[in-house]
């Protein structure tokens, strides 16, 4: 791909890249191409901001096997937090309740990537509600200082968590962390 934007062409030529900006941590290979792709002078960046409240119902209601009910569509509207393929996989699971199975597999990708400690901190934080307290997640997973450190900045180069600005942190986007905490056996959940 590098090569088809950087060679030119002699007749004018679109190619469209696409990429989840979420999926992308900090050290993934695609940074360092992107960083370059974005200075040629005939390529030109879109970042897609996530799809605003005022459209996410209409996208919701017009999708095969739509709810029907406005409870359902403002559930799953939440759910979805401006994404577009999320609100179309809750909808195809059925139960806006539920994180669909392929939806969940999707996001656990994200959570297989982590090391053991990160993995253990973005488990307690899937317990913890919308955002967390570092002095919390320290207590709970019995991480150090310089352990728990690691552990979340992996956790937000992995694009997981993110800080919240009020020295917490929260999960950058919810169904990451309702996955999360739905997997949690009885068991792990009170030892959390």
């Amino acid at each position: 791909m590098h090569a088809l934007l950087t060679r030119g062409f002699p007749t004018p030529v679109t190619l469209v890249v696409t990429y989840r900006r979420d999926d992308l941590h900090r050290t993934h290979p695609l940074q360092e191409v992107l960083a370059v792709w974005t200075r040629l002078p005939l390529v030109t960046r879109i970042d897609l901001e996530p799809l605003g409240s005022a459209h996410m119902p209409r996208l919701v209601t017009e999708l095969d096997q739509a709810p029907t009910g406005a409870r359902e569509v403002t559930e799953i509207v939440e759910k979805a937090d401006g994404n577009p393929f999320f609100a179309e996989e809750l909808v195809a699971g059925g139960d806006s309740s539920l994180v669909g199975h392929d939806l969940a597999r999707l996001l656990r990708l994200r959570l297989d990537r982590l090391g053991e400690a990160a993995r253990a901190l973005v488990r307690a934080a899937s317990l913890a509600g919308r955002s967390v307290d570092p002095d919390v997640l320290a207590t709970v997973t019995g991480l150090s200082p310089d352990a728990l450190d690691e552990a979340l900045q992996e956790a937000i180069d992995h694009q997981i968590l993110q800080p919240t600005g009020h020295g917490g942190f929260c999960f950058r986007h919810p169904l990451i962390g309702e996955t999360v905490a739905q997997e949690l056996l009885p068991d792990a959940r009170r030892h959390r």
